[in-house]
């Protein structure tokens, strides 16, 4: 479910920083020896990525299919194209 909020550079901010760290981690990981953890971290990077900028924007999305909805949000705003 989509909620306008009041903008949050903070947050927007913490989730960047948080999709960084995560991003190194993954690569101190060997693809080939470890491609669940790898895959799995990078979904979370791009979903921390999508979220900060939506969130930047005033926008959140909470309940079952907000990752979805979020999916689509930034489709929306071609933050993401069907490539």
């Amino acid at each position: 479910m989509r909620e306008d909020i009041l903008p949050d550079k903070e947050k927007a901010k913490a989730l960047v920083k948080m999709a960084d760290e995560l991003f190194d981690r993954g690569t101190r990981l060997p693809l080939d020896e470890f491609p669940t953890p790898n895959l799995s971290d990078l979904y979370d990077i791009i979903h921390m990525l999508l979220d900060a900028h939506l969130v930047k924007e005033g926008i959140k999305f909470k309940g079952e299919g907000a990752h979805f909805e979020l999916i689509e949000e930034a489709k929306i705003n071609n933050l993401l194209s069907e490539k």
